[in-house]
């Protein structure tokens, strides 16, 4: 049964982590937003992995890999280039409360993010490492899988949570960023994402 599964378990568990750092660290929604882009990274390095160990069932089938892993890693690095720049634009404005207010030090805002979320990114990285070592190896998810749909794959899964992140931020800008519209915002987030999760897996799952 899905909700008895370690990685859809670890899942919940891991943006659990969020909603306790809403509540009880002081995270904003800058904090959350980052958090999310480096799961959006997450899930690059994840696909790279099973694009390398995917069943090639010929020569050329192998010889295919060699090119896709660097075009894809070219082309996601562009998207989550895009997604950062978008962010430290967001973050500026949260912090100046002008459209186009500069930072000092960009790199700074963006460290000082990332350190602060470095719990929840910890458990993000074990929920995808779990999902991995059991549904891609461990059920034999990588048998059935073709180089073409591992690559459109992050994609669709994370165009469904960019949505969801770009309603939350919106409704952040308009009700203000209290406790509850972020909540709200990280629980549609989890919603968002655990069905995806679900989803994905079971399609793979009916296929072997």
């Amino acid at each position: 049964m899905w909700f008895l599964d370690i990685s859809t378990l670890a899942l919940i568990t891991a943006n659990l982590i969020t909603i306790y750092g809403v509540l009880f660290l002081g995270w904003d929604l800058g904090n959350i937003l980052f958090l999310y882009w480096v799961e959006s990274a997450i899930i690059g390095i994840s696909t790279v992995i099973k694009i390398i160990f995917v069943q090639a069932k010929t020569i050329q089938g192998h010889l295919a890999k060699i090119p896709a892993v660097p075009f894809f890693c070219i082309h996601y690095g562009g998207f989550m280039f895009g997604h950062l720049i978008f962010l430290i634009i967001m973050s500026q404005f949260l912090i100046t409360g002008e459209p186009d207010g500069v930072v000092d030090n960009v790199r700074e805002l963006v460290f000082d993010r990332l350190e602060v979320v470095r719990p929840a990114i910890i458990g993000l990285s074990i929920s995808h490492l779990l999902s991995l070592i059991f549904n891609y190896f461990g059920k034999g998810e990588w048998k059935v899988q073709t180089i073409g749909q591992l690559f459109g794959s992050p994609y669709k899964r994370i165009i469904v949570m960019h949505l969801t992140l770009l309603l939350g931020m919106f409704a952040s800008f308009i009700f203000g960023q209290n406790i509850f519209i972020l909540l709200i915002f990280v629980a549609l987030k989890i919603v968002v994402d655990l069905r995806a999760h679900v989803q994905q897996h079971a399609v793979v799952q009916n296929k072997i």
